[in-house]
């Protein structure tokens, strides 16, 4: 059976931002089953970055390295074309991180270039507020934030195919 390949999409990976979080969980994932990979859209600051704490894991980083006015302009194209590049078979965003690509315009990107891809939407806002308007645009689950084994539980669920609704 091969691995599931799941690509995190972040802004960057400023050290004080929820990057921690997705370090943590990608530390804990079953690297049997799942095959991480990190995508960033904005230049790292090299005195305020974990990237490399990423690196040291073996896990494929991809940037696009676009300033913040370029990101507005061309960050879904050229995400989209960074995720054609790994191919990964679910892409985990989250909805309410600063940038051009939140999580509703990355997913409706991804749902215009490849309809099979699942995404796995992050956040911390209530589920009766945003949610159902995920799905509705496409996405395969949507988890909210804080406990990295319900993250991997509906990472699952999603892997097989299933759609996740935290509780």
């Amino acid at each position: 059976m091969s691995k599931i390949k799941v690509t995190f999409v972040e802004t960057n990976c400023k050290k004080n931002g929820p990057i921690k979080q997705t370090l943590n969980i990608i530390r804990n994932m079953d690297k049997e089953v799942f095959e991480p990979s990190l995508v960033t859209v904005w230049p790292e600051d090299a005195d305020n970055s974990m990237i490399d704490e990423y690196k040291k894991l073996g896990i494929p980083v991809l940037s696009a390295n676009m300033s913040k006015k370029k990101s507005v302009l061309f960050g879904k194209k050229e995400v989209g074309q960074l995720l054609e590049q790994l191919q990964p078979d679910i892409v985990v965003r989250d909805i309410s991180l600063q940038g051009p690509l939140d999580g509703a315009d990355l997913l409706q990107r991804i749902r215009q270039q490849n309809t099979d891809l699942a995404v796995l939407v992050v956040s911390g806002h209530d589920e009766m507020v945003y949610a159902e308007r995920m799905l509705r645009l496409g996405a395969r689950g949507y988890v909210m934030k804080g406990d990295a084994l319900t993250f991997l539980y509906a990472l699952r669920q999603v892997a097989q195919g299933e759609t996740y609704v935290s509780e």
